[in-house]
C-alpha cells in the first residue's frame, strides 16, 4: 500500500499517533526510545508524505533533543513542538467572553491545584494579542501574578472547585470578572494542531507558541542569562558579553520547573580576554540552536590602573564588580571571603584602590557586614563603605530619567510589589516612605512625580495605562530598558569618591533597619528605617523575662544581634548608637529595679591569661549518666563560705562572705581565639555583636544530661558535635575546638580571680551549685579543681 499523502504524525512521547483525512487518529507505535518510534512512523509516513511532524515532548531536555535529533536525522525537517502550558491554556480560555480584551491586556488562568493548594500552585499569565494570546508567564503562583499585574480585569477559574476556593480566589482578586472553565473538550488536542496548520480554526482563542525557559551561560566563575520566555517563536536573539579568560561557555536550559541542563559547551583552545557575540535560534521545536563568535580580544588592565571594587553578599556567595572610569567588569562569584579578597588583591593595586563599596539588602544580616569590614581590614582595604540597595538603585533610575529632584518635590518609585517616596533633604535625597505597591495613596502621600520602574519588561501594556489612570493627578514617568541598567555605574561611585553630587540624585547615608525589644511576653519596635547615620535614639522597656534578645529588623527579617539579662520587673534604658551599617552599638542600662530602687549596670568579669586556663583530663562522656547523676547529689561538706549558682540564662550568682564588694553576678559568656588568652564575661559577652563566632555561652545546657549536639540550638554560631568517644565537641569556622567542661572551667576560674580581687579573704574553695539536668562527672571536677588550685564541690 502506498503511504498515505498529507499524513500528520503527532508524537506525544512515547506514543506515536497519525492522522490522515481518511484513516482518522490511530497509534502506530509505544516504543520507549525515539530510534524504534521514529523508525516506525518513517514507515508508515515518509518524510515525503509529511508536511510538519508534531511533538508534544515531557519535562527534560535530554528527551526533547533526542526525538528532535533522530527526527531530523530521518528527513523530518518541519518539526513544531506543541508546549503543554500553551495548550491547557488554550483549551481554559476556550469560548469565554474574553473579545472585550484589548490588545495587550493581561489575563490571569488557574491552571491546575487542588483546593488547598491553589493559591500556593503557579498560575498562567497571558496577554491579548493581535493573532491570539501569548503567555507571559506560567510558574508565578496567583499573589505574585495579581502583584505584578495590576491591569487585570478576568480571571480564569475551574469548574470544579469548591465554593470555598472559589471565595478565597474572589478574595485575592478582588473586582475582577470571573469566568469558569469546562476544562480541555475530548478532541481539543486535534483541533489546536488543526489550528496551527490553519490559523482561524479556534476563533482568536489560540495561545502562541512559547518557549518555556530561558538560557544560563557559566563562564569560569561568572554567570549570564540570555531571555528567551519573553517573545514568540520563531525568534532569534543575539547577546554580547564579556567572558573575560574563560577556557569554555557551558549553556544551560534555565526551566523553573526542572534544575538546569547543559544544551551546548564553547571551548577556547587558547587563553585570552574575550568578548564574544551568542546567538540563539528558536525555531517551531522550540529547542534552542546556540553559536558562539568571538568579537574581540583584548589586554587585561594594569594592576595599578584605578578602580572602585562593588561587592554584593548573595545568599552565601559574594559577586565581585570592578568599576573603571568607564566601564564595569564583572569579576564573578566567591564562595568564602579569603577567595574574595585574594582575587581583589590579585587583580588591582590595594594602592589604587580608591574605595570598596559593600551593598546591603533587606536579606542581609549584621554579620555579613561585620565579616566583610574585618575582612577588607584585614586585607589591607582601609575605605571600606557601605550602601543600601535600594538607594543605589533610586541613584540609577533618576540618572537614566533624566531627572533631577527639586526642594519640595515628592517623588515615588512604585515597583512590582513595593514603593517608597523620597524628596530633597538639603544637597541629597531621602526616602521618607515605603510600603507596598497595592497600598499606594499618592494624595496621602503628597506625590508629585510617580516613576513606574519596569526595566524588566514585567508590566504590560495595560499594566501601564493602570498605573496612568490610577496616578493621574501626577507627572508618571515610565523607565524601562534592562540594558541600561548598569550604564549609570562609573558615574555614580566616581561621584561618591570623588566628591560630586551625580546630577544632584545622591541619596543620604542611611540604615535601612529597625531595632526589635524583644521579652517573653512582649516587644518593642523603634523605627528608625531611613534614618540618617550617624544617630543616637534610646527606648525604655519593663523586663518581663530575665533574658531579653534585641534583634535588627529589616522588613520581615529580624536578625538577632545581641542577649541582655535583668530580673523581671526592672525597668531598662536601651541606648542605640549606630555610626554606620555596620557599626552599631546597643547598651542597656538598669533605670529602677523591681523594688523600685535605682540599680546600677554590671561590670564586666576580668579576662584570665593563658597560662591559667584548666584544662581537664577528661571531657563528659556520653556513657557516664549514671555516675553524673550522682555526683550531682553531693553537697559541700564541711560549708564553704563562697557558692557559685550557674543559671540557664548564662549568669553566675556570687554567693561569698561580708568582706566581698564586687558585684553579685557575672555574665557566663566565653570568648576564644587562636594565640591570644580566654576572654570570659563582659567582655566575652560584648563581643557577640561584631565578633559573634568567637563567642561561646549556654555552657548549662551543653552540661545537660539530656543535652543532643546533634540537635543545637539555632542562634548559636558555634557547632557541636560528638567524638569518637560520644563526647560533646564544640567548634566555631575559626578553627576553635574545645568542650563544655572547659568552657565551665574557664568561667570558674576567671570568677575566682574576681571574687579575689574583691575581698579580703583568700578563695581555698567554692562550691558550684548547678541548673537541674546539668552534670559534671566527678573526674572532670577533681580535673578543673586541679587546675586552678581550689577545692570544688557540687552542691544542691
Amino acid at each position: 500500500m502506498p503511504p498515505p499523502i498529507h499524513a500528520i504524525p503527532i508524537i506525544d512521547v512515547p506514543i506515536v499517533y497519525l492522522t490522515t483525512p481518511k484513516t482518522g487518529l490511530h497509534i502506530i507505535s509505544k516504543d520507549e526510545t525515539p530510534e524504534a518510534a521514529i523508525a516506525i512512523l518513517s514507515k508508515a509516513a515518509p518524510p515525503t508524505s509529511v508536511h510538519t511532524v508534531f511533538f508534544m515532548p515531557l519535562p527534560g531536555l535530554q528527551t526533547c533533543q533526542n526525538y528532535i535529533q533522530t527526527l531530523k536525522k530521518a528527513g523530518y525537517n518541519s518539526i513544531e513542538s506543541i508546549e503543554l502550558s500553551s495548550l491547557y491554556l488554550s483549551a481554559r480560555i476556550l469560548n469565554l467572553p474574553l473579545s472585550n480584551c484589548a490588545i495587550g491586556e493581561p489575563v490571569i488562568v488557574f491552571i491546575d491545584g487542588e483546593d488547598d493548594q491553589i493559591l500556593k500552585s503557579a498560575v498562567g499569565v497571558i496577554k491579548k494579542c493581535q493573532d491570539g494570546w501569548q503567555v507571559c508567564s506560567d510558574h508565578l503562583t496567583a499573589p505574585f501574578a495579581v502583584a505584578q499585574h495590576p491591569s487585570v480585569r478576568n480571571v480564569v477559574i475551574s469548574k470544579g472547585l469548591s465554593a470555598a476556593t472559589i471565595d478565597a480566589i474572589k478574595k485575592l482578586c478582588p473586582g475582577r470578572e470571573f469566568h469558569f472553565s469546562q476544562g480541555m473538550p475530548n478532541d481539543f488536542r486535534l483541533n489546536f494542531i488543526a489550528n496551527r496548520l490553519k490559523p482561524g480554526l479556534l476563533k482568536g482563542y489560540e495561545v502562541l507558541p512559547y518557549c518555556s525557559a530561558d538560557l544560563f551561560l557559566k563562564f569560569g566563575n561568572k554567570y549570564d542569562e540570555i531571555k528567551l520566555t519573553d517573545r514568540v517563536p520563531p525568534f532569534i536573539a543575539t547577546k554580547v558579553i564579556d567572558v573575560g579568560d574563560a577556557s569554555e561557555i557551558i549553556v544551560k536550559v534555565q526551566d523553573p520547573n526542572e534544575s538546569k541542563s547543559t544544551l551546548k559547551t564553547f571551548s577556547f583552545k587558547t587563553k585570552a580576554l574575550r568578548t564574544v557575540s551568542m546567538t540563539v535560534k528558536v525555531d517551531k521545536s522550540l529547542l534552542p540552536e546556540v553559536t558562539m563568535k568571538t568579537v574581540a580580544t583584548h589586554k587585561p588592565p594594569d594592576h595599578n590602573t584605578p578602580v572602585i571594587y562593588l561587592v554584593k553578599c548573595i545568599g552565601a556567595t559574594y559577586f565581585l564588580e570592578a568599576i573603571l572610569s568607564n566601564r564595569v567588569s564583572e569579576e564573578g562569584f566567591f564562595k568564602t571571603l579569603p577567595e574574595l579578597m585574594a582575587h581583589m588583591v590579585t587583580k588591582f593595586a590595594i594602592s589604587t584602590t580608591a574605595a570598596v563599596y559593600f551593598i546591603y539588602t533587606i536579606d542581609s544580616i549584621q554579620s555579613d557586614l561585620q565579616d566583610f569590614h574585618n575582612a577588607c581590614q584585614e586585607s589591607g582595604y582601609p575605605n571600606v563603605k557601605f550602601i543600601p540597595n535600594e538607594s543605589m538603585n533610586i541613584s540609577f533610575l533618576l540618572d537614566r530619567a533624566k531627572m533631577s529632584i527639586q526642594d519640595g518635590q515628592l517623588v515615588a518609585v512604585v515597583c512590582t510589589f513595593d514603593y517608597c517616596v523620597f524628596g530633597r533633604d538639603g544637597k541629597r535625597l531621602r526616602i521618607f516612605e515605603k510600603g507596598q505597591t497595592c497600598d499606594f495613596d499618592p494624595k496621602k502621600s503628597k506625590v508629585d512625580i510617580v516613576i513606574i520602574e519596569n526595566s524588566t519588561k514585567s508590566f504590560t501594556k495595560t499594566d501601564l495605562d493602570y498605573f496612568r489612570d490610577r496616578f493621574s493627578q501626577c507627572n508618571v514617568h515610565i523607565v524601562s530598558g534592562m540594558e541600561q541598567l548598569k550604564a549609570p555605574m562609573p558615574k555614580y561611585y566616581w561621584s561618591l569618591v570623588n566628591g560630586t553630587d551625580f546630577g544632584g540624585n545622591l541619596f543620604n547615608n542611611f540604615g535601612d533597619f529597625d531595632f526589635i525589644i524583644e521579652g517573653k511576653e512582649t516587644h518593642k519596635r523603634l523605627e528608625t528605617c531611613f534614618c540618617t547615620m550617624p544617630y543616637t535614639v534610646a527606648e525604655e522597656f519593663e523586663v518581663d523575662f530575665t533574658r531579653l534578645r534585641v534583634y535588627i529588623a529589616r522588613g520581615k527579617n529580624w536578625d538577632l544581634f545581641e542577649v541582655y539579662h535583668a530580673p523581671p520587673g526592672t525597668l531598662v534604658r536601651f541606648i542605640f548608637v549606630v555610626e554606620s551599617a555596620f557599626d552599631v552599638t546597643v547598651k542597656m542600662e538598669h533605670v529602677k529595679s523591681p523594688n523600685g530602687l535605682v540599680k546600677p549596670g554590671i561590670d564586666a568579669a576580668e579576662s584570665i591569661d593563658d597560662d591559667e586556663v584548666p584544662k581537664p583530663s577528661s571531657s563528659p562522656s556520653a556513657n557516664s549518666d549514671a555516675k553524673m547523676a550522682e555526683s550531682v547529689k553531693k553537697t559541700l561538706d564541711p560549708p564553704s563560705e563562697t557558692v557559685l549558682t550557674f543559671t540557664n540564662d548564662n549568669r553566675v550568682l556570687i554567693q561569698t562572705g561580708q568582706t566581698y564588694v564586687g558585684d553579685k553576678e557575672i555574665l557566663a559568656y566565653v570568648r576564644l581565639r587562636r594565640g591570644m588568652a580566654p576572654e570570659v564575661g563582659k567582655c566575652a559577652f560584648d563581643a557577640l555583636k561584631w565578633n559573634p563566632d568567637s563567642v561561646f555561652y549556654d555552657i548549662t545546657r551543653l552540661l545537660a544530661i539530656d543535652f543532643n549536639p546533634d540537635q543545637p540550638d539555632p542562634e548559636w554560631r558555634f557547632q557541636t558535635s560528638r567524638d569518637t568517644d560520644g563526647n560533646t565537641v564544640i567548634s566555631t569556622k575559626g578553627g576553635i575546638t574545645t568542650f563544655p567542661i572547659v568552657l565551665f572551667g574557664l568561667v570558674v576560674r576567671s570568677t575566682q580571680l574576681y571574687i579575689q580581687k574583691h575581698s579580703k579573704f583568700f578563695v581555698t574553695s567554692l562550691g558550684l551549685r548547678l541548673p537541674e539536668g546539668s552534670v559534671i562527672s566527678d573526674s572532670d571536677l577533681r580535673s578543673v579543681a586541679d587546675k586552678i588550685g581550689v577545692e570544688l564541690v557540687l552542691v544542691v
